[in-house]
This record gives structure tokens, sequence and C-alpha cells, in this order.
């Protein structure tokens, strides 16, 4: 595999650049509505919180495949 270290967006910030400021923004939300920052003394049930993430996630991708009139392809 080749060096992607020529692939750049115009504004030179990389896929984990934005990542980093989504999580960032994620974080300060999620403190503004709870009022607290999510620890490993949580009282949650975080797998099925994960787990219930990860349908709604499966829902509005297939969502967008519909969207674009992409079939499904198994086979990627």
């Amino acid at each position: 595999m080749g060096d992607c270290s020529d692939i750049l967006y115009e504004d030179k910030q990389t896929s984990w650049d934005y990542v980093l400021e989504d999580i960032a923004k994620r974080e300060k939300m999620g403190y503004n509505k709870y009022g607290k920052y999510l620890t490993a003394n949580t009282n949650e049930d975080m797998l099925n919180h994960a787990y219930n993430e990860a349908l709604d996630l499966v829902v509005y991708l297939r969502t967008l495949l519909l969207q674009k009139e992409t079939d499904y392809n198994p086979h990627l």
C-alpha cells in the first residue's frame, strides 16, 4: 500500500481532525444535556446503550441507501 499523506482536504484537516472535533462537541452537548460527564463509575447500562445506538446507526445507513436508490451489496 502506498503512502496516503498526499491526500488532504483543501483546509488541510484530516478525517481524524474532524472526528476529534466531533467528539469534543458531543462531549459538551452531553454535559449540557445531563449536567455531568460520562465516567467509568456510571450506573448506566452502557452495553445496551451502545447496542441501541448501533441499531439506530444501521437504520440511518439503510435509509441513506434507500434515498440514494442503492442496493445493499453483501459481497463487499
